[in-house]
């Protein structure tokens, strides 16, 4: 067993390796990342300016802030990111091979996907930070070690929004459907830290937080809750909104298309004065199609089939399982709304991807390991053409999608086959 486990550490430092090495001669380009200058600020202790929501993501800088002595910020970043990157892979190849029994090729197959690249690229942002720490505490929690996992979840508070959001899947799958083995009394504890660690995570970061603000002068709740609307619209018409607090962005370089001034009371609770439309970007429907359809492959085609086709119904024993499964199709769902259809944030939904449908696909495999190879080969290939949604044509990422949604309905047609072979097994 410690050979097996060696194994798979030095298997996860391999496909580190493979990430690593084609980018280590670009190093010097990773700060010029939008938005990376403001967690260098942080993680150099110059708080003072830095706009919200950034500031408030201050684990991932203050980690940083403390290796600083090492070789520099820059070195610093580098180092966490390759540390990072090392225990994300670690964990989870560990589960796909050790708990679930798959063999280390098929698991390489679920997990070696361009987002690898691209959140190693952005270390001076902390998605891939994020990341290792959520696969530490989804660990524990697969371990059934609950309350361990709690101060884990309140540095994941500091660290990313999208902890709020596992917190409350957890209440919600504890109120609605509590696994047998886990007491009344054990949901009730452990509900009660996760309110107390995301709360007191709340109160932190708005307590250390208090002198910075938004470009738009609002309260940082409604910040965001206006951003869903908007992006969301944005990135299906490819219509860009603009604000007159955009003026000072670099990047937007001209007037918009047309805007309007906005009432006098919305200027009450904000600094915004005007509203628009900055340009048309038909790339953006498009890059956001693509990451739909690639980001994880066709794993979004295999979870849709396996709930229509079993209803996840081995699932309802596992807490972890059932949370992870609702925690990642949530944050696939809303991806759309967050920002600019980048991939990082579509990547917050790997344990949906890289724990609880391996988890579901295991037994087919047992059932026809031919049928299954297939489709392991199709969601591998389909989840690199999402390399092709940082072309900034057009055209490129729309062929990508011509090319993809073949890959997913072919992907739909062998899982129904498999499936109906198991159902035959079972019945035989």
């Amino acid at each position: 067993m410690k050979r097996n486990g060696r194994l798979v550490f030095l298997y996860a430092v391999a496909l580190s390796l493979l990430v690593i090495l084609p980018q280590a001669g670009d190093f010097s380009s990773f700060k010029n990342t939008q938005d990376a200058g403001s967690y260098i600020r942080l993680a150099e202790g110059q708080p003072d300016g830095v706009l919200l929501h950034h500031a408030r993501r201050m684990f991932h800088p203050w980690v940083v802030g403390n290796l600083r002595w090492i070789a520099g910020t820059d070195a610093a970043f580098i180092i966490v990111g390759i540390l990072s990157l090392i225990v994300f892979l670690w964990i989870v190849l560990a589960y796909l091979h050790k708990d679930i029994a798959l063999p280390l090729g098929a698991a390489f197959g679920f997990v070696f996907l361009p987002y690898l690249f691209i959140l190693f690229h952005d270390l001076y942002l902390q998605t891939l930070f994020f990341l290792a720490l959520s696969a530490l505490f989804w660990l524990l929690i697969l371990r059934k070690k609950y309350l361990a996992a709690v101060p884990l979840l309140f540095l994941m508070s500091l660290t990313r929004d999208e902890a709020v959001l596992i917190a409350l899947v957890f209440l919600a799958v504890l109120l609605f459907r509590r696994p047998k083995d886990m007491s009344p009394r054990s949901a009730a504890l452990f509900s009660a830290a996760v309110v107390a660690a995301t709360g007191l995570g709340a109160f932190l970061t708005s307590f250390l937080t208090r002198a910075n603000t938004n470009i738009n002068r609002m309260s940082q709740m409604l910040f965001s809750a206006l951003r869903l609307p908007l992006f969301l619209f944005e990135n299906l018409t490819g219509l860009q909104h603009w604000l007159d607090t955009y003026k000072v962005l670099p990047d937007y370089t001209h007037p918009p298309m047309v805007a309007f001034d906005l009432p006098a009371w919305v200027q009450k609770f904000s600094a915004i004065r005007q509203f628009g439309f900055y340009e048309w970007n038909p790339v953006l429907p498009a890059w956001l199609v693509l990451l739909v359809l690639s980001a994880f492959g066709t794993g979004p085609t295999i979870v849709f089939c396996l709930w229509k086709r079993t209803k996840f119904r081995s699932l309802r024993g596992s807490l972890a399982l059932s949370a992870m499964l609702l925690f990642g199709a949530l944050v696939f769902v809303i991806s759309p709304a967050l920002g600019p259809p980048v991939l990082r944030y579509f990547a917050n939904a790997w344990p949906l991807f890289f724990l609880v449908m391996p988890a579901l696909l295991r037994p087919l495999w047992d059932v026809d390991r031919a049928g299954m190879t297939k489709i392991l080969i199709i969601y591998f290939l389909s989840g690199w053409l999402g390399l092709l949604s940082v072309v900034r044509v057009w055209w490129v990422p729309a062929l990508a999608v011509a090319a993809a949604i073949p890959l997913h309905i072919l992907t739909w047609k062998q899982l129904t086959a498999v499936l109906a072979k198991a159902h035959s097994a079972d019945k035989g």
